[in-house]
């Protein structure tokens, strides 16, 4: 695991609960809704960097067949404690499903990988869904890649995304959607939010 990585799973061992209170209540059923429609009653659901586990419960209480996963095992617990479902603490360069889920959820999660690892991390997902599995994802809109917070964030745009070979040939892009939040510098922030189908 390299050092940015390392820093930021650290961030969320060490923030964790300041970190659910600031993203626990955010509004996010509008965003899941985009996602859900794409799924079938009782599909299942992979929570990819579930955090708190406030997405996990929401597919939950919707009646998806829900798995999460998270890279600190401190979410991990948390997830556990809200949901009552057995999360896996895994980074995601140990994540290895194949052809298990009808969607996959990545709310803000992606955005720590770094950029010359989401061609891979791509795959990986691509790999995980079932045949026309949906996959979703959401990023700060950009292009850069640097350490904020302690914690390293890589930005996309529909052309970063488009220049990733898996993502090309692996999916076919649905939709996507600007949204905006202030950040925890208090600054208004862009976020790509994309949906997309396995190939």
């Amino acid at each position: 695991m390299e050092q940015p990585t390392r820093r930021t799973l650290s961030y969320y061992e060490h923030n964790c609960r300041s970190y659910i209170e600031a993203t626990q209540n955010v509004p996010f059923a509008q965003i899941r809704k985009l996602f859900t429609d794409h799924l079938c009653k009782g599909a299942t659901v992979l929570d990819f960097g579930c955090g708190s586990g406030r997405d996990s419960l929401a597919f939950l209480q919707e009646g998806f067949k829900v798995e999460a996963l998270d890279g600190s095992l401190q979410m991990c617990n948390e997830t556990e404690k809200l949901t009552g479902i057995k999360t896996r603490n895994l980074t995601f360069d140990q994540f290895h499903d194949i052809a298990r889920y009808n969607g996959i959820w990545a709310c803000a999660s992606l955005l720590h990988v770094p950029y010359s690892e989401l061609d891979e991390t791509f795959l990986r997902l691509h790999t995980a869904l079932k045949e026309n599995g949906i996959l979703y994802a959401s990023f700060k809109e950009g292009s850069e890649e640097e350490t904020r917070d302690g914690r390293l964030f890589t930005d996309l745009n529909i052309d970063r995304l488009n220049a990733l070979p898996s993502f090309t040939a692996g999916f076919v892009l649905l939709e996507t959607k600007a949204t905006h939040a202030v950040d925890s510098r208090h600054k208004q922030t862009t976020w790509f939010n994309f949906i997309a189908k396995k190939k």
